[in-house]
């Protein structure tokens, strides 16, 4: 989770975060969102994946 820095010059940035994801195979390789992100929309998917990283990004920000 990184803070977002977009924002106007001379005013105080708002508090915005971006949760960047990645998927992890079983064997340590990393798969970026442009592989499995376009199918997941395709197949109607993308609700689940947004719904676990907001889950687990807050679980971990306890």
């Amino acid at each position: 989770m990184t803070p977002s820095t977009s924002h106007t010059k001379g005013q105080k940035p708002p508090l915005h975060f971006e949760i960047l994801i990645r998927m992890k195979e079983a064997d340590g390789l990393i798969i970026p969102p442009s592989a499995f992100l376009p199918a997941a929309e395709r197949y109607g998917l993308i609700h689940r994946i947004d719904s676990w990283v907001i889950c687990h990004t807050f679980a971990l920000a306890k």
